[in-house]
């Protein structure tokens, strides 16, 4: 129901927008030829995926175990591509769902200061859905809302139901407050020429006792809640992210964050801070446990073996937790549902196809790449295209051991800050 009802918003407000420009007589913000090529890719990746669904291909083409299941029943089946296509039609109503949003992100957000809105407005969230979750866990509740947690019930995970979930969904949160935080200190710690240090000094203090000090507590309400969740990808994952930024902010003016230059010892100084308050259960699963746990590399190799199978065609878009309980041997164990392969590339692979799954690679690369352009080229509005660079480093790294990317709260989130990162990566004089 919740997908539905975020898929309905989302397309009313896509079609809002267009009936917005033809009422107004203007052009979109950001023209179909800016972005045709991603466009084209994630196009075809959802027609094809509708394909996968429909009873509407040759009988050579359907997959097998429709022959199966209609010989064991003694009658006639449609068929399809996909082995279940109602799971088929629900992923792609969540994957438009994402692609409505990436949408409304890059055309609202090529506006300096709606973008700005919307930036701060994602920052907020996070860390308030930190801040519930730090509440919780003081108070030793474990609960999900009115509900009873049934699953991580020793870590935080806010309103999650996974800790690597929230753990992805914080650290996107942490880049963002991080990037807005070392802008904020931009002007107070810039040079001037024949100004006093003690000026300097003074001003940066003002910054810290107003809105570079919110930015700063609220980092740190959501790193905490970060290293609560006890998940190693994710902190992991943010890590990297955060490398990233603080990479970029040291390349000065090109990178549009300067201010982080001399923000990296008090940044430095609270991940310290911050790991030593919350990091102990994180920093035990790291020395017992290592990095990735052997049964995901079993599930793996068990995943890459189901593809040769259908590599062209794939299993159907959304259907891994139907198809794998027939390739899952003795070597994974009895116990647990593997309904997701915890390896976003090869699960798309898998249900779309080799094809598809690369033109989905495809779209998404080519936007990153537009980000990371925009971050070395933009002076001002530079932190979006960075945000949105960084961030997708974030969630790129973790779906290599993980699904958070398959979790609507996460994926609707990139793909805002995707999309308002790809609006910024352009100069405001381009038309």
């Amino acid at each position: 129901m919740a997908w539905t009802v975020f898929a309905v918003v989302a397309g009313l407000f896509a079609v809002l927008l267009s009936c917005l420009n033809l009422i107004r007589k203007q052009a979109v913000a950001v023209p179909f030829r800016w972005v045709w090529f991603p466009a084209v890719m994630f196009s075809g990746v959802c027609i094809w995926a509708l394909v996968q669904s429909l009873p509407i291909v040759p009988a050579d083409l359907r997959h097998p175990l429709w022959a199966v299941a209609a010989g064991a029943l003694g009658e006639k089946l449609p068929g399809a591509i996909s082995v279940n296509p109602y799971a088929t039609g629900t992923a792609l109503l969540r994957l438009m769902t994402y692609g409505a949003v990436f949408w409304l992100a890059l055309q609202l957000g090529r506006e300096r200061k709606s973008a700005d809105l919307v930036l701060h407005g994602i920052g907020l969230a996070a860390s308030l859905y930190a801040l519930y979750g730090l509440v919780l866990w003081s108070t030793g509740s474990e609960s999900i809302l009115w509900f009873d947690k049934w699953a991580y019930e020793k870590n935080l995970t806010a309103t999650f139901v996974n800790r690597n979930s929230f753990a992805t969904y914080a650290g996107m949160g942490s880049v963002v407050l991080l990037a807005l935080f070392g802008k904020s200190l931009r002007d107070p710690l810039k040079m001037r020429p024949g100004e006093a240090q003690k000026k300097r000094i003074i001003r940066f203090v003002h910054a810290i006792s107003g809105i570079s000090g919110v930015y700063l507590l609220a980092l740190m309400v959501t790193m905490g809640a970060l290293f609560l969740t006890s998940s190693r990808g994710g902190f992991g994952a943010t890590l990297l992210a955060l490398i990233v930024l603080l990479a970029f902010g040291l390349l000065g003016r090109r990178g549009g964050l300067a201010g982080l230059i001399l923000a990296v010892p008090v940044v430095i100084g609270l991940f310290v801070f911050v790991f030593d308050l919350g990091g102990e259960r994180l920093a035990e699963r790291l020395a017992n446990q290592g990095i990735t746990p052997s049964s995901r590399a079993l599930v793996y190799r068990q995943t890459v073996q189901t593809i040769a199978d259908s590599p062209w065609l794939g299993t159907g878009y959304g259907t891994f937790r139907d198809i794998f309980p027939m390739y899952r041997d003795e070597t994974i164990g009895l116990w647990g549902v593997w309904d997701m392969a915890h390896n976003t590339y090869l699960e798309n692979m898998l249900e779309l196809g080799l094809p598809a799954a690369l033109a989905l690679f495809l779209a998404i690369g080519a936007l990153v790449w537009m980000c990371f352009i925009g971050a070395l080229r933009r002076r001002r509005g530079g932190h979006f295209p960075l945000i949105g660079f960084a961030v997708s480093v974030l969630v790129a790294a973790h779906s290599l051991v993980d699904f958070s990317l398959q979790i609507p709260g996460v994926a609707i989130t990139y793909a805002a800050l995707l999309g308002l990162g790809v609006a910024q990566s352009w100069s405001s004089r381009k038309r």
